[in-house]
């Protein structure tokens, strides 16, 4: 795997900070390189109490591969440890903020029990909140 194939572009994504009924709240965030040296981003979201990890590369030489397949990535990546429930993960292809093409993968503790492997970054303390939407309107 060539090393020139950048990062997944996440800048400009709107963060949420604040709960909200059916809105996911945006924990923390972390970059790395996956096996093949493809740098990733991963984030952390909560949504209805239960958390989430999303990870995000460029699809650029990447197979398709399907969900279950997916699943058993992101532990072979050393990215998650799968409770006694098994692996569970969905994943899409996109476009990120460049207009690359991206993959992206997610699993949930809805869903499945899994251990994220990886040493998320709180947002900073600065970052501007996107407000809850005003149910009055």
């Amino acid at each position: 795997m060539s090393v020139s194939i950048p990062a997944p572009d996440r800048e400009g994504v709107k963060r949420r900070f604040v709960e909200a009924p059916l809105e996911a709240v945006d924990v923390g965030w972390c970059v790395g390189r996956l096996r093949d040296g493809r740098p990733y981003r991963a984030e952390h979201t909560r949504f209805c109490g239960a958390n989430y990890l999303t990870v995000y590369f460029l699809a650029v030489d990447f197979p398709e591969i399907n969900d279950a397949a997916f699943a058993t990535w992101l532990a072979d990546e050393g990215l998650v440890r799968w409770g006694g429930a098994g692996p569970y993960a969905v994943a899409g292809r996109d476009v990120d903020q460049s207009g690359q093409p991206i993959w992206w993968v997610r699993t949930g503790e809805d869903w499945t029990a899994f251990e994220s492997l990886l040493e998320m970054q709180p947002y900073p303390e600065d970052a501007e909140p996107v407000a809850a939407p005003d149910p009055a309107t």
